[in-house]
């Protein structure tokens, strides 16, 4: 099941809505179907948690950079209480077209 598409084109921060863990491990799966074709395009895509009282969010598992369409996918373990998506866009004047899909609990 598709959760959501994201089309954007600047450098900064792109944070998912804060969700319930799906478990305490998921799979996570994207998909990059365009990705601009110049300007050193590079997508960062991390996962996010932290326990309810905890204020900010860590590091669950990051994906290598990724720098061309295609399906793209990390499992995160130990998940804490909450889970949030970090999209981060660099280059010169890049862009790309990711869909998100329901994490895959195992």
């Amino acid at each position: 099941m598709m959760l959501g598409e994201l089309i954007f084109s600047h450098a900064g921060d792109v944070l998912s809505p804060i969700v319930d863990r799906p478990a305490l491990t998921a799979a996570f799966v994207f998909q990059v179907s365009q990705i601009s074709p110049s300007g050193s395009p590079s997508l960062a895509i991390t996962i996010l948690h932290r326990n309810r009282d905890e204020t900010s969010f860590s590091t669950a598992v990051a994906l290598a950079a990724i720098t061309a369409a295609g399906t793209y996918a990390a499992t995160a373990e130990n998940l804490r209480d909450f889970v949030q998506i970090k999209y981060v866009m660099s280059g010169t004047n890049t862009w790309a077209r990711v869909f998100t899909f329901q994490p895959a609990t195992q």
